[in-house]
């Protein structure tokens, strides 16, 4: 496959989204929102372990996880792609593993280093698996790629998530790849954005790549 770009995954910027019309995109986001959470919930076990399948498929043959040192995961939900091969598929490759974790100090959601599944703890603010209060925080500007789930994307890389900003704030200091992971489903004409929503370089479900930088 093609590199993304001319300077590998972390010369790659992200863009702010920009607004689909002055009024109305708070309730078109809620709208949106709505039809997701019915139809994620509607996911069959089937379908959802083909999906994910191919996803990791896809993540995993691509140059920019290939050249990737340290990435970004998430512990899915169970109404999100599986990400469960993807973590194993990483920490066979060697490959610094993060995943997103509450932290009472900061108040916040920071990226934490997990080396296998025995960091992970069940609890955090939704009740899934996050890593360990002892586990070291990584700084986002140190990761080269990072899987983003959401409810919706489109194919410029927008992105509509639950609503409470947490992957906003996480990105806010990535410099390399950022990418969408979901159903096909998920990937929709247009997403309503706002000033403030950051855009990712890809997205990717089991139709295949999209986004600003398809090339992967």
């Amino acid at each position: 496959m093609a590199g993304i770009g001319g300077g590998g995954p972390g010369a790659v910027g992200r863009k702010r989204g920009k607004t689909v019309r002055v009024e109305g995109v708070a309730g078109a986001k809620n709208a949106l929102r709505s039809e997701m959470r019915l139809r994620l919930a509607a996911v069959e076990a089937g379908v959802r372990a083909r999906e994910s399948a191919r996803v990791t498929a896809l993540i995993g043959g691509s140059e920019v996880w290939l050249r990737a040192g340290t990435v970004g995961l998430f512990v899915a939900r169970s109404d999100e792609i599986d990400t469960g091969d993807l973590l194993e598929l990483a920490w066979a490759s060697g490959k610094g593993v993060v995943v997103p974790a509450w932290r009472e100090k900061g108040d916040a959601y920071q990226f934490c280093a997990v080396g296998s599944r025995a960091d992970l703890r069940l609890g955090g603010r939704f009740g899934i698996l996050e890593p360990a209060a002892e586990c070291r925080e990584v700084p986002a500007g140190r990761l080269d790629f990072v899987a983003v789930p959401g409810l919706a994307f489109d194919p410029l890389g927008r992105r509509l998530g639950r609503g409470k900003g947490i992957y906003d704030r996480l990105l806010a200091g990535v410099n390399g790849v950022t990418c969408g992971v979901g159903f096909g489903f998920q990937l929709v004409p247009q997403v309503p954005v706002e000033p403030h929503d950051l855009t990712l370089n890809l997205v990717v479900t089991a139709l295949g790549w999209s986004g600003p930088a398809a090339s992967p």
